[in-house]
């Protein structure tokens, strides 16, 4: 089976996705969606990669990167001529699409899948609706799209020119994977008609036996740390609220005595924001700096509560792997969540911009070591029998293996 990827290279989520089929003995290709510099995860080491111009750190002996835009001719289509009547595109932008159009017409895979649209308020999936606009039958791909955090309930949301370009993916798209069941219901509402393939994970399932080991090591009320997500409106992430967070910390200074606090994902506003309570209140509070993904789990399974406030996500990896590793679940009370998260029980769910009612959910979770433990133990069945890389894996195996073999009926047929 060959598979095209295509998305944002540099994100964990779809280098842990991707890195489920190493081993399958299928030809994997990814396509980096941004046009600009791209840092690729290690794990994609497996696959055939495509990126723009410069990879920053292609120098793995190993690796099959391909420097795409310098090698294929421009395409030659009277559909250029609706193509720029269309869409407002510089000429490096069409470039990348005239070559991603080009690769998916050498390439025919069997699947083209489309991981996140929204990264970074880039839409990753409008290259392959430029794509299929300028190859037209040629296309003979199927086309899936997985949709990430707030690709439809915020990112679409944000002006009516993404809401329609969100309704024309949603439309063009033959498969359609969600996160949660606001989403499916969102895509329905903006003119997806094609096949629903399941609720999974955007990152695929996660190593319950690495996190097993990473548990035990200290029971969550004997833990020390509090973990922040630092990613805050003020630092140009118009859903993150982590200054809110802060201040929640800043009510709780009492409890918070021999407590290491660290602050991942943190702009400028949050790091002097926590500089300021550090030297206001002498709190040991101190800013995360950028480190590998086991690193971070590392970091989660020595953390007593993870703390995370948006106003709007799907089902966050975070949020999988705080339950996984058995820290107190602190987080917006958004419907996603709730369909993991039910408050009081294995989890704290606040309005994520109301300070009365997060200071006293925190204060919980830094003094009832009962309801952590109960809610730890909670978790880890959730996660073992839902999210877990050994019940989510064979899923993901099956529906390429059934969208394969559907697309290889339709191209008998036609």
């Amino acid at each position: 089976m060959k598979i095209l990827f295509i998305s944002n290279l540099a994100s964990i989520h779809t280098a842990r996705w991707v890195s489920q089929l190493q081993g399958m003995g299928w030809d994997i290709h990814c396509f980096h969606a941004i046009v600009n510099l791209a840092k690729i995860r290690s794990q994609l080491a497996f696959s055939t990669i495509y990126a723009p111009y410069t990879v920053l750190n292609s120098n793995q002996p190993d690796w099959n990167v391909q420097n795409t835009l310098p090698i294929y001719p421009r395409l030659i289509s009277l559909s250029q001529y609706f193509y720029h009547k269309f869409f407002s595109q510089d000429d490096l932008q069409y470039k990348h699409i005239e070559f991603l159009a080009q690769l998916i017409k050498d390439l025919k895979p069997d699947v083209i899948h489309s991981l996140g649209l929204n990264v970074n308020w880039v839409n990753l999936c409008k290259p392959v609706l430029q794509a299929r606009m300028l190859l037209g039958n040629a296309f003979g791909s199927s086309w899936i799209y997985s949709s990430w955090g707030a690709d439809l309930d915020h990112y679409a949301q944000t002006s009516k020119e993404h809401h329609s370009e969100v309704e024309k993916v949603l439309r063009a798209c033959n498969y359609y994977i969600a996160e949660c069941r606001r989403d499916l219901r969102l895509a329905r509402e903006m003119g997806f008609s094609g096949e629903f393939l399941g609720f999974l994970p955007a990152f695929g399932g996660i190593d319950w036996e690495l996190c097993k080991k990473l548990r035990q090591r200290e029971k969550a009320s004997a833990r020390k740390i509090i973990l922040l997500k630092g990613r805050d409106q003020g630092s140009g992430d118009p859903q993150g609220r982590a200054l809110i967070a802060i201040q929640a910390l800043e009510g709780c200074a009492d409890l918070l005595s021999g407590y290491e606090i660290y602050v991942a994902q943190a702009g400028k506003n949050i790091i002097k924001a926590a500089e300021t309570l550090r030297n206001d209140k002498g709190l040991n509070i101190k800013i995360l700096p950028f480190s590998s993904y086991s690193d971070w789990l590392e970091m989660v399974a020595r953390s007593r509560v993870v703390i995370c406030l948006t106003v709007s996500d799907g089902l966050p990896g975070t949020l999988v792997e705080t339950m996984a590793l058995g820290a107190c679940v602190l987080h917006s009370d958004l419907e996603p969540i709730r369909e993991w998260i039910t408050d009081g029980q294995n989890g704290l769910l606040v309005p994520p911009e109301d300070l009365d009612t997060i200071i006293p959910a925190l204060r919980r979770a830094l003094t009832d070591d009962n309801f952590v433990e109960r809610a730890s133990e909670l978790n880890a069945v959730i996660v073992e029998n839902k999210l877990s890389d050994s019940f989510i894996r064979p899923k993901i195996i099956e529906l390429y293996q059934q969208v394969a073999e559907s697309n290889k009926a339709h191209r008998a047929v036609t």
